[in-house]
């Protein structure tokens, strides 16, 4: 399914972060914690190849 994120949601105490390419490279996005997006903005979707839970970017 890579590149082909539209909307997400951290249900998590901690911020996520999403990447444009494999193994975090590229454009970041901070998930914010406790949030969701249920339709990423035109400039961002369909973007995220990876992604870690651990902190934003």
């Amino acid at each position: 399914m890579n590149d082909e994120m539209d909307s997400w949601i951290n249900l998590t105490r901690t911020n996520a972060a999403g990447y444009e390419h494999a193994n975090g490279g590229g454009d970041c996005q901070t998930f914010a914690w406790g949030s969701r997006d249920n339709n990423v903005n035109f400039a961002n979707s369909d973007e995220v190849s990876s992604w870690r839970t651990n902190r934003g970017c």
